[in-house]
């Protein structure tokens, strides 16, 4: 699923996603432009659990422009199919962070990892007056 398919959903304050990997920056830069796009002033709560970005992959081809496999096509074994593409992503998740940081200034919460989710999470502004962070602003 290309996650910038989905387009503006102008009331979305939280989101959560699970298991979901990114493949290219569109997906990510949708995240950021939910607050440019969303009426009610943005997302508040994002959830990414367990959500890497895919760094490195080998694709067996056809592919479409956006490089995701042809619909309806059949993927070989290895060694049958001369048509292998190799995928990588320049992209990490320091890079993507880094730019939420200063277009997402709406968000109360923003939790990212793969633990229990049933522990207390803790705001934004808890988290910056930990003296880990006191740095950041």
């Amino acid at each position: 699923m290309d996650l910038s398919q989905i387009g503006a959903l102008p009331y979305l304050k939280v989101l959560a996603l699970g298991s979901y990997i990114f493949t290219n920056e569109r997906e990510t830069d949708w995240i950021a432009s939910l607050k440019r796009s969303n009426r009610s002033g943005g997302l508040e709560e994002p959830y990414l659990d367990d959500c890497p970005i895919l760094h490195k992959a080998g694709q067996y081809g056809p592919l479409t422009t956006g490089g995701y496999p042809v619909p309806g096509t059949v993927i070989y074994g290895v060694g049958q199919n001369k048509n292998t593409y190799i995928f990588e992503n320049s992209i990490k998740w320091h890079h993507v962070l880094s730019g939420w940081k200063n277009s997402m200034r709406g968000l109360k919460k923003f939790v990212m990892g793969g633990k229990d989710w049933s522990y207390e999470f803790l705001t934004t502004k808890a988290i910056l007056q930990q003296d880990e962070y006191a740095d950041i602003d």
